[in-house]
């Protein structure tokens, strides 16, 4: 059995919205193909064009065109506010400019690691070589003015704690640890800024522990309660909702009308 990165993210956030999603098969109320996240995407792949032009040989003029010349063929939202094709190509620019020194050694690198007879897979953004050793990339995009909460959010996340997780079960040699880089798009600038976590041998082995929870939460179908918040995407409420952070910071978005309790 073949189980991403992803979907163990999204179990993680809530067993009921996992099973909603992977096994009823249900359509979010809302598109998951948001502003933001085609932003992140795009952002993500020109960095990664720019990345490999600079690896084989192109001097960085040459690989800054040549990226923006390929992104245009890529998804964007064209009317938003602040995520367009405008504030994509500045920030990539301006990006370029500030980082020109980062050594990125591998970009966009699949993984896979076996837990028990089950095929655990990702993607990585990214390595890099810095001071002391290797550090795994991880790169995040946000329009929002809360951006040191949010990187806050990022570097405890049980997202970076798996792809560390992952990184440490590769053996990458000389690994040190996750090099969290932060992109914070407005509607006329962008800023730029890094942080690092490095993980304790205590923090490898509880992560290891619950990726081997959430498979076997999985094989065994235990999927009835939330582990973290449930999840009103689908239009349900569970048993849960009356204490579910989640859906009380959310209630302004749908009608208590509209749920089916179940």
């Amino acid at each position: 059995m073949r189980v991403s990165a992803t979907t163990l993210q999204e179990l993680m956030r809530c067993r009921r919205r996992f099973y909603y999603k992977y096994v009823e098969m249900l359509s979010p109320k809302q598109p998951e193909e948001s502003s933001a996240l085609l932003f992140g995407s795009a952002f993500h792949k020109i960095l990664e064009l720019y990345d490999r032009a600079i690896r084989q040989g192109s001097d960085q003029k040459r690989a800054v065109a040549d990226s923006i010349r390929e992104i245009i063929k890529y998804p964007m939202p064209t009317n938003h506010k602040i995520l367009n094709w405008r504030s994509l190509v500045r920030s990539f620019v301006w990006y370029v400019e500030e980082n020109s020194e980062l050594d990125v050694i591998a970009n966009e690198e699949e993984w896979e690691v076996d837990v028990d007879g089950v095929r655990v897979t990702g993607t990585f953004d990214g390595f890099i070589e810095y001071f002391d050793g290797i550090y795994l990339l991880e790169r995040k995009t946000s329009s929002s003015y809360q951006s040191n909460k949010i990187k806050d959010h990022y570097l405890n996340s049980f997202q970076i704690r798996l792809y560390d997780w992952a990184a440490r079960k590769r053996n990458v040699p000389n690994y040190r640890g996750v090099y969290l880089d932060f992109t914070m798009v407005s509607e006329k600038s962008a800023s730029f800024s890094s942080a690092i976590r490095c993980f304790t041998e205590e923090d490898y082995w509880e992560t290891d522990a619950q990726v081997k929870e959430l498979i076997d939460i999985i094989n065994n179908g235990n999927l009835d309660l939330p582990s973290q918040t449930a999840c009103m995407d689908f239009g349900r409420k569970c048993d849960f909702w009356g204490v579910c952070l989640m859906a009380k910071s959310r209630r302004n978005l749908y009608i208590e009308e509209n749920f089916v309790r179940e």
